[in-house]
Formats: C-alpha cells, sequence, structure tokens
C-alpha cells in the first residue's frame, strides 16, 4: 500500500502501524511522486492526504482511478475539509479519516478496503450489489437459518423468523434468489447457494475482525 502526506511525522507513524499490522508500505510526500509510484506499482490501497500542496485532492483520486481502477483510495482530511471529503467520495475514493485518527481508525479502514477488493475479486463486478442485497437484517437471518437446514419450505422459514407477514419473507426470498444466494426447487423447498455461503462466511469474518 502506498501512504501519500507531506507530513514526515504523519508518514512515519503510519508506516509503523501498518507494517506492524503485516502490510508492506510504501510513502510518497509530493503528488507527482505518488502518481508515478501508482503507475509503476500495482497498490491494493492509497492513504491519501486530500490537502496536499499544488493540486486538487480529487484530481490526484481520478488520476489514481485511472492508472489502478481497482485501487481503494482512503482519504486522510483535517477536520475543516469534510466537505471535500465528501466530494472525494463521489470522485471515486473508498472511504475518508478524519485527522487527527482515533485508535483503531486506520486499521479497520485499511482491513475494510482489503476486504471489500478480496470480495470484489471473488464475486466479481457484482460484489457491491450482492452484499447490498445482504444488508437487510431479515435476508441474513433467512441465509442463516437455510445454512443450519438442508432445506426448508416458506412457512417452515417464516416460522423460524419469527415475521407474522409471509409475503415480507416472500419477498425477501425472491431479492437472495435474484442475487443466486437461495435457489428453489420444483418443489418449492429453500436451500441456500454456495454462493450464498461464501456471503455468509465473509460476513462472520468481518464480524470476527471488527466487532
Amino acid at each position: 500500500m502506498l501512504i501519500v502526506d507531506d507530513e514526515k511525522e504523519i508518514q512515519n507513524i503510519l508506516c509503523k502501524l501498518l507494517t506492524k499490522e503485516g502490510y508492506e508500505v510504501d510513502v510518497a510526500t509530493l503528488p507527482e511522486e505518488a502518481l508515478r509510484k501508482v503507475e509503476e506499482e500495482n497498490y491494493d490501497v492509497v492513504l491519501l492526504d486530500l490537502m496536499l500542496p499544488g493540486i486538487k485532492g480529487t484530481d490526484i483520486i481520478q488520476e489514481i482511478r485511472r492508472f489502478r481502477p481497482n485501487c481503494a483510495v482512503i482519504i486522510m482530511t483535517a477536520f475543516g475539509t469534510i466537505p471535500s471529503s465528501v466530494e472525494a467520495m463521489r470522485k471515486g475514493a473508498f472511504d475518508y479519516i478524519e485527522k487527527p485518527f482515533k485508535k483503531g481508525e486506520i486499521q479497520y479502514a485499511v482491513k475494510n478496503a482489503m476486504e471489500h477488493k478480496r470480495l470484489r475479486k471473488k464475486f466479481g463486478k457484482r460484489a457491491n450489489e450482492i452484499l447490498k442485497s445482504v444488508s437487510n437484517p431479515i435476508r441474513r437471518d433467512i441465509l442463516e437459518i437455510l445454512f443450519e437446514k438442508d432445506a426448508m419450505k416458506l412457512m417452515e422459514i417464516v416460522k423460524s423468523l419469527g415475521v407474522k407477514d409471509h409475503t415480507k419473507v416472500s419477498f425477501h426470498l425472491r431479492r437472495l434468489k435474484e442475487h443466486e444466494l437461495v435457489e428453489q426447487n420444483g418443489k418449492r423447498w429453500y436451500r441456500i447457494t454456495p454462493k450464498g455461503v461464501k456471503v455468509l462466511e465473509a460476513i462472520w469474518n468481518l464480524e470476527q475482525e471488527f466487532l
């Protein structure tokens, strides 16, 4: 990963912190140096100070994305530049962190970016869509119930969830089927798919790392 910041003290702190976490870390001070390194090296993550001299931070993001579209850019920003950080997110930044950093915040953001990239490799361009499909707690519960059982019918799932409205459960099952996380056979039994198992395991791994 690449750390881009014109303050040597910040560079040293982040290098020490992230090297201790097991990451290979490189640094750049000036925007031109950062862009040259990004062009030469395929970094998974770039930690970018938004207020570098001589160039607008959002322009750097666009250049990084042009060279490395799959690189996750995490913005580091001071309190007064939050609106600029929101603009940076619109330009393609993965996340932003406010200075001064809170304990564990850098590690969390980097792990989140790395996990996101791992999921993109596993599920392809549909990764964001798939993860959004299980953001609803009922859908997550359905996957976990089906993970424990070989197969279940609709009303069995409804009973296990403790939900009174079976049409609501039907709706969520349809959404899970659309994303190939759940399948239904000719006898209307529902089963979790291998893809559904992978998504569920990814969620569990995230919880173990971050919670």
